[in-house]
């Protein structure tokens, strides 16, 4: 093993030279993340978010179920820079038993700067070459795997076909993640700031419990799932906000060991510091420059489930929610009495609205991790 990630080294040395645009692959990382991929697939379990580290980059693979001899794979790279998703099919070696190649890696679409899906474009790739059939009565090194996950087949363009959102924990040292085009963050008040938050926000942990799937970090930061018959998703983060990884999974635990600190900052980045009791529900662009808020100050406890179900189904995943020419009161009015029926109100209209962040709040407002205080 030691021996390959040399030759790895001395081809990425060999082409160091390239330009690496932030938003495509460079003829380094095709090669580099092909052989990533090639070495953890055989101990890869289908859909779990494995770590890998070589020649001083990291970060994060899937595997989706196997179709016929082949995998898809997401791969992310968190470290030393942040790079957007790559996709790809790995396969068994007619060649070489238990040895794997990789073909057909590109940029994954996860969603533009707007938050609407995109195609998977290939880029710096040639056509790739039909994989290899195994080998006559071998497995080819792969192990069978059961369980969900989509086909692997029709991965050109096309193959990411929405957006959607799913409940993802953030520790005190995690940043938040732009997946999307955006991202969402639960903002609460403590019961020693608002009288009745202990109540208001269990129930809304327990609404976004009961309706909204939740995934790992690991599996937020590769931002793309399978959804099945060779579609895939993007994932847009709905982050609940954790003082530290412990704490239980219950939501009167997670409500205890809720990061008010964390919110409380980006409470000052999004115009909620004098705002009502909440709780709230914040879209931010990937840039932390715009997002729109869904304030259930007002609103009863019985409201809080549905209006859960209209952020998973009407807004969250919406292009461009943080825009006032999309946020429209007549969309809201529409979209909300869809969700709530014969139980809408207008006041259900003014919970809802659009920010832009003052640059006067300097470097605050790009802080993923929340930590630079606003200037004031």
């Amino acid at each position: 093993m030691r021996g390959f990630w040399a030759a790895v080294a001395v081809m990425g040395l060999a082409l160091s030279g390239t330009a690496r645009a932030q938003d495509a692959l460079s003829p380094v990382d095709i090669p580099f993340y092909g052989a990533v991929a090639e070495q953890t697939v055989g101990d890869a379990r289908t859909g779990e978010a494995v770590s890998w580290s070589a020649n001083g980059r990291s970060g994060t693979i899937q595997f989706s179920a196997a179709d016929g001899p082949c995998k898809t794979f997401f791969i992310a790279e968190t470290a030393p820079e942040r790079r957007p998703p790559a996709i790809g099919t790995v396969c068994p070696r007619a060649d070489a038993p238990g040895r794997h190649v990789a073909s057909s890696i590109r940029a994954a679409a996860s969603g533009g700067p707007r938050g609407e899906p995109r195609p998977s474009i290939a880029r710096d790739v040639p056509p790739p070459a039909p994989p290899p059939p195994p080998p006559p009565g071998a497995s080819g090194g792969t192990r069978s795997i059961g369980g969900a996950g989509g086909a692997t087949r029709s991965l050109g363009t096309g193959a990411v076909t929405d957006v959607r959102i799913r409940f993802v924990l953030l520790n005190r040292s995690q940043v938040r993640l732009d997946n999307a085009g955006g991202h969402a963050v639960v903002l609460m008040r403590s019961p020693q700031q608002a009288p009745n938050a202990q109540v208001r926000n269990r129930r809304l942990c327990e609404a976004i419990q009961r309706q909204i799937e939740t995934r790992t970090y690991a599996q937020a930061e590769i931002g793309l799932e399978a959804l099945g018959n060779g579609r895939y998703a993007a994932i847009r983060p709905l982050f609940w906000l954790l003082r530290d990884a412990g704490g239980g999974a219950s939501c009167d635990q997670r409500v205890r060991n809720y990061d008010f600190v964390r919110a409380a900052a980006i409470m000052d980045k999004v115009g909620l510091r004098t705002a009502g009791e909440g709780p709230f529900i914040v879209v931010s662009r990937d840039d932390q420059t715009a997002g729109a808020t869904i304030d259930m100050t007002m609103l009863t406890n019985a409201q809080i489930d549905p209006m859960v179900q209209y952020f998973r189904e009407r807004f969250g995943q919406k292009a461009d929610i943080w825009s006032p020419a999309v946020n429209t009161v007549s969309f809201r009015r529409q979209s909300l009495s869809e969700v709530f029926r014969d139980q809408f109100t207008d006041g259900l209209v003014r919970s809802i609205s659009t920010f832009a962040a003052p640059r006067s709040l300097g470097a605050c407002i790009g802080d993923a991790r929340d930590a630079t205080p606003c200037a004031r």
